[in-house]
């Protein structure tokens, strides 16, 4: 009896070492299968690619902390310098290139004396007998490559706007003075003294900066003078409460806004599993995973002469900036312009057929995207 009874027991024993095992498997099996599915769905979130317009900018200094060489790589790019408050923490006399020396400059009618005061840079405006007119201060720098431009603001009122303006000279590194942008540009030498003077929010704005929103806060007072048939002069009257996420040209105009990134990639999973998988988070552009039609627009957004599609996308386009994103179909945003464009200005039919040769070739800098795909 006593020996039946050890083997009843050790057949329950092994039986009950089975079924645990089997147990343990099964356990293993469950939570391998729940790791696989969440890291499947894990994968399948990073290759989604987000509404870009909802997402936010973070500015190049988020990008830091992760792409600590790429970051210092651009860092030393002319990218990084192309506009700079002044002053700021960053501005100092290597920020201002130029002679602000008090040499008078006189061209196109009008006399200008460049100078410093009090850690500031001016342009002093005088009259024949060189008596002060005016003076006007930079308040930014636009450039620090081939030419500097610069840039001052809208004072009007109590409290400056944000709105601001390109004055009436660029410095010349390579030649080192001062020219006229009447002269920078190809015109008559009858052109007046303001010719060039220009609204920065409407113009450099958009390819000199990241994350761009011009926020044009009177345009329908605008509109409705122009439908009465005023006369708008859109440069002095148009005022705007511009903000940006970045001055410069940041990681963002070429990766698209990183907010969504770097929301994903501060999780641990999602960076392993980017890693396990090798996957790239579709949240941000790799502009060399593009086709070569993508890659070339995501430079063409700056280097495309090009128009808005419509009146309407005008109005969006100065309320919101670009909808344009790195990955995008540069054409389903604007219009790529070429030698027979028809102009939208019925008294210059010659606009854009002027920034061409006859063989269609471009005469302007920053139409690369057209040189490139005519080549």
């Amino acid at each position: 009896m006593a020996q039946v009874s050890k083997d009843k027991s050790r057949a329950s024993g092994t039986a009950d070492t089975s079924r645990a095992r089997w147990l343990l498997l099964a356990a293993v099996g469950v939570l391998g299968a729940a790791v696989l599915w969440f890291a499947l769905a894990a994968k399948q979130r990073l290759e989604q690619r987000p509404e870009s317009l909802s997402v936010a900018y973070v500015g190049s200094q988020g990008c830091q902390s992760c792409h600590v060489d790429r970051h210092a790589s651009w860092a030393l790019t002319y990218h990084r310098t192309m506009t700079r408050a002044f002053p700021s923490a960053e501005a100092n006399e290597k920020t201002v290139q130029d002679a602000f020396d008090g040499r008078l400059l006189q061209a196109f009618g009008a006399t200008a004396r460049p100078v410093q005061r009090d850690g500031k840079f001016w342009f002093d405006y005088l009259d024949a007998q060189q008596q002060p007119l005016a003076s006007i201060e930079v308040k930014r720098v636009v450039g620090s490559n081939r030419y500097q431009q610069f840039v001052t603001q809208d004072a009007e009122g109590a409290q400056p706007t944000e709105s601001y303006y390109r004055i009436h000279y660029l410095w010349h590194n390579e030649e080192q003075r001062f020219v006229h942008m009447n002269a920078a540009f190809l015109g008559a030498d009858t052109q007046h003294h303001d010719a060039q003077v220009t609204s920065w929010n409407a113009t450099c704005l958009f390819c000199h900066n990241t994350g761009v929103q011009p926020k044009l806060n009177n345009l329908a007072d605008i509109r409705t003078r122009g439908a009465r048939g005023e006369a708008v002069n859109f440069v002095l009257d148009a005022r705007f409460d511009t903000r940006v996420a970045e001055l410069g040209i940041g990681c963002e105009m070429c990766h698209g806004p990183g907010a969504e990134h770097q929301q994903r990639m501060q999780s641990a999973p999602n960076r392993w599993i980017s890693k396990l998988f090798a996957v790239a988070d579709k949240s941000v552009t790799h502009p060399d995973k593009l086709s070569a039609a993508r890659s070339n627009d995501v430079c063409g957004a700056c280097h495309a002469g090009r128009t808005p599609k419509s009146v309407e996308s005008v109005m969006d386009l100065y309320q919101n900036g670009p909808s344009f994103r790195p990955g995008d179909d540069l054409r389903a945003h604007v219009t790529p312009i070429a030698y027979d464009t028809p102009s939208p200005d019925s008294s210059n039919p010659q606009l854009f057929a002027h920034r061409f040769w006859d063989d269609g070739g471009v005469r302007l800098s920053a139409y690369e995207w057209q040189a490139l795909n005519a080549s």
